[in-house]
């Protein structure tokens, strides 16, 4: 299978579960499009913790060059990693 069909499955049945068993105010609607890096061990945390302040991120402009990137190029991929 590849990773775009297995993308597209899994954000259809995630928002068809969220929108039939939850019901929320407002349907789950994925934006278009995903994307996939791959992390050394030692990043993971790093890149957990941004996650979960990445709400705070977006309303301050601070946003993280790499993790934030659309329509990256393996080649594009910047010097130093995350």
């Amino acid at each position: 299978m590849l990773l775009a069909d297995f993308i597209g499955q899994l954000k259809g049945a995630t928002s068809f579960r969220v929108n039939k068993e939850i019901k929320p105010r407002f349907k789950l609607r994925w934006q278009e499009g995903y994307g996939v890096l791959t992390l050394r061990k030692d990043e993971i945390e790093k890149v957990s913790r941004y996650i979960d302040r990445q709400e705070e991120h977006h309303r301050r402009g601070n946003l993280s060059q790499v993790l934030e990137r659309f329509e990256c190029e393996d080649d594009d991929w910047p010097e130093g990693g995350i």
